[in-house]
């Protein structure tokens, strides 16, 4: 990729959209870039669409600050109005942005300006996905036609870029990879007070995730019981929004699991804080990522993590983790015990952890993606 760091800065006006805003991991990469970018004195301003039903949050965090512009929609992201009409409310800001960051697919049909696209994953369109084979083929022609239209390119990951050129072939516009930043309390949290008052008692796992297929619930669930040989007592917490019947209704029925596997229901960020802080292991056997943000926020809560071996949780992850095979309870099983049983492990994972937090600051991913923005608004610099 070229190199853009011999550009004379301007001052850039900039449209991020916000409407992930307050949903999954997606909505927290939007809040910090736009945190970053409100904090650079090379932004003049930030301009952002935030739907309808977010308008208390944003306007509780955001909307008294001197460069922001917002604009509310009456529709939910991925809506038809999020792709026919949110365009509308974009022409609407004055001055109009020199580059528009979109951090998920949601480009509108008929994008006007530099239109900067994110890459999160393709995991629909693989084996692991459990969604509709309708949306299936609606995420491939929305994520083909954004492609088509951008002038730049994010990826999450090398492993995501690498998956991007793999299902659509070569991608003409410049591409960066910007790994997302946990937000900036995690860097600064003492997990011990949250120990005080533990939010369940005893020793469990924890896992948080939405419930889809590619998460690995069942895999989860197995490899816990696995453990459960060595540790009788040890319970399982997964939190997570339930969108439909999944492997762990079923698996609850199937093996008479009761009390000791315990589910949250859309849980808010500080009981997920607390849950980490006082799991004996957080456990992440997803079959595939986008890049999976839960592992580094819980080696910030100090837990150990027992994760996937998976080409990009090697990458987000390094040393800091335990490395199981997703496909197979047993090494699951094995991987949570010896997180459990050696003091040695867990701490090697907690000096690996340590040294990794660092890598995944909001001022780092802010800076890239200003560096990248500043480059796809090209017209606006010179070199030097």
């Amino acid at each position: 990729m070229k190199c853009y760091h011999d550009l004379v800065r301007e001052r850039l006006i900039v449209y991020i959209d916000g409407m992930d805003f307050r949903r999954t991991g997606i909505g927290r990469v939007f809040e910090n870039a736009l945190a970053g970018l409100l904090a650079s004195d090379a932004v003049e301003a930030v301009q952002v669409v935030i739907p309808e039903s977010r308008r208390p949050a944003f306007e509780s965090d955001y909307a008294s600050h001197p460069k922001v512009s917002v604009a509310y929609a009456p529709f939910e992201p991925f809506s038809p109005g999020d792709f026919l009409l949110k365009q509308r409310l974009i022409d609407r800001f004055s001055p109009r942005a020199d580059v528009f960051l979109y951090p998920n697919m949601n480009v509108p049909l008929f994008p006007r300006g530099k239109v900067v696209f994110t890459v999160n994953d393709i995991i629909m369109m693989t084996p692991a996905s459990s969604w509709h084979p309708v949306k299936k083929w609606l995420f491939r022609f929305l994520t083909r036609r954004a492609l088509s239209r951008a002038a730049g390119l994010v990826c999450i990951s090398e492993t995501t870029r690498h998956e991007v050129g793999r299902v659509f072939g070569h991608v003409p516009c410049p591409t960066a990879v910007i790994h997302p930043a946990i937000g900036n309390e995690f860097h600064a949290l003492r997990p011990e007070s949250y120990r005080v008052e533990p939010p369940i008692a005893g020793d469990y796992l924890f896992h948080v995730g939405i419930r889809v297929g590619h998460k690995n619930h069942a895999g989860l669930i197995r490899g816990w019981i696995e453990a459960r040989k060595a540790f009788p007592g040890l319970k399982l917490v997964i939190a997570g929004k339930r969108l439909w019947e999944d492997d762990v209704d079923r698996l609850r029925a199937e093996l008479g699991l009761g009390d000791e596997l315990v589910e949250v229901a859309s849980p808010a960020d500080e009981q997920v804080k607390a849950l980490m802080a006082n799991a004996r292991a957080f456990v992440f056997p997803s079959l595939a990522e986008g890049f999976g943000i839960p592992p580094l926020e819980a080696m910030a809560m100090g837990a150990p993590v027992v994760c996937a071996d998976i080409p990009v949780l090697r990458e987000v992850n390094g040393d800091a983790a335990l490395y199981v095979d997703p496909g197979d309870p047993l090494s699951i099983g094995r991987g949570i015990v010896a997180v459990l049983s050696d003091p040695a492990v867990r701490e090697r994972l907690e000096g690996a952890a340590r040294s990794r937090l660092p890598h995944f600051t909001r001022d780092r991913m802010a800076g890239q993606y200003l560096e990248f923005l500043q480059a796809v608004a090209g017209s606006r610099f010179v070199k030097s």
